[in-house]
């Protein structure tokens, strides 16, 4: 998975690139279809924020997070994304021809 990570208004530290590459390569071994993520982090008035964008085959999410830290920002918005999978995932199993026969070229995510 191509993992790219941007800062607006501050300076990404290797050490929160690495925890980015770390947390997003987790959801990326849990679904496997995601082919590439964009994770940018940004200095507001309010806090910081956290937007993560993911691409998958068939499908484009985006979430994110505001919080005074970076670290629990990503980690919030890591785990909303990854619920936001699993429902997906769930719904198109559902939904799908579950039964073996055939793969839903569609919606791919994850296999049961």
């Amino acid at each position: 998975m191509n993992i790219q990570v941007q800062g607006r208004h501050l300076v990404v530290t290797e050490a929160l690139r690495q925890h980015t590459e770390l947390l997003l390569g987790r959801l990326g071994r849990q679904f496997p279809a995601i082919r590439h993520s964009h994770v940018t982090f940004t200095a507001e008035q309010q806090g910081l924020r956290a937007d993560i964008r993911v691409w998958a085959e068939g499908l484009d999410l985006r979430t994110g997070e505001q919080s005074g830290d970076l670290y629990s920002a990503l980690s919030r918005a890591t785990s909303k994304l990854e619920r936001r999978l699993q429902k997906h995932s769930d719904r198109s199993y559902r939904f799908g021809n579950h039964h073996g026969q055939h793969e839903s070229p569609r919606y791919p995510l994850h296999r049961r």
